[in-house]
């Protein structure tokens, strides 16, 4: 997928390109696995000359828990497409935007 990535014209693309990936805190538990992760990124920008990449590190379960109890989740922000939030007790668009998230992460 990176490969395939690196291939756009981003030169040509008004704003560039958003690529999101999902890593499960699990994913990053050893520390073989975070410097298989660094790898990947280096590859990424250094060989391929990547344009952006964004990780979304979090587990359904903290979403979860984030929804039903902002006050103990001040310092996760939810972050989907440019557009960052810090969870705290939701209006309804805040609501509809973490279902959102939520789903996406699934």
């Amino acid at each position: 997928m990176f490969k395939s990535v690196s291939k756009l014209p981003t030169h040509e693309i008004t704003g560039g390109v958003l690529l999101n990936q999902k890593v499960t805190p699990a994913m990053l538990s050893t520390q073989e696995n975070t410097k298989k992760l660094e790898f990947i990124v280096r590859t990424f920008f250094n060989r391929l000359e990547g344009y952006h990449v964004q990780y979304n590190v979090v587990d359904k379960a903290t979403l979860l828990d984030a929804q039903a109890h902002p006050e103990k989740h001040k310092d996760l922000i939810v972050r989907v497409a440019g557009y960052s939030a810090f969870v705290k007790p939701h209006t309804n668009k805040f609501a509809c935007f973490h279902c959102r998230f939520r789903r996406r992460t699934e």
